[in-house]
This record gives structure tokens, sequence and C-alpha cells, in this order.
């Protein structure tokens, strides 16, 4: 019993430890994208900001990529 109790502990740190690195990787996300805005729309204006544009486009990729570890982040937890 001594040892079960031990495997549930592990895997609530576990799942505990993915969801919080997931939680920071949405939170970089977001930051990456209001740089990346803000970038924008200093060199073409504010009417004019597109998060695909050249000042902005490397910040919405690194965006893109933290999303992409929050959800990787996730899968296991998902899965199980």
């Amino acid at each position: 019993m001594g040892s079960h109790a031990a495997s549930v502990s592990t895997m609530i740190d576990t799942t505990l430890a993915l969801l919080l690195v997931a939680a920071a990787a949405i939170l970089v996300s977001g930051v990456l994208l209001g740089v990346g805005g803000l970038r924008s729309a200093r060199e073409r204006g504010m009417g004019n900001a597109r998060l695909l544009s050249p000042p902005a486009l490397p910040w919405t990729l690194a965006a893109m990529g933290a999303g992409a570890v929050s959800v990787l982040c996730l899968l296991p937890i998902l899965l199980v």
C-alpha cells in the first residue's frame, strides 16, 4: 500500500509540473504576441498593425512555438 501512495503522489507532482509549464508557456505566448503587435504598430501605425508583417513575424512565430509547447505539455495529461 505504501508504494501505491508514493506512485499517486509522484503522478500528481508530474501532472502539476506539466500544468504549471503549460500555463507559463501560455503567458509567454501572450507576452510575445503583445511585443510583436507593439513593434508592428510602431512601424506601420496603430491602425495598420499586423502580426504577420516583417517587424512582428519573429515574435508571432515565437508565440506559436510557445503555444505548441503548452499543447505538448497537456497531451500526456489528456491521453492518460
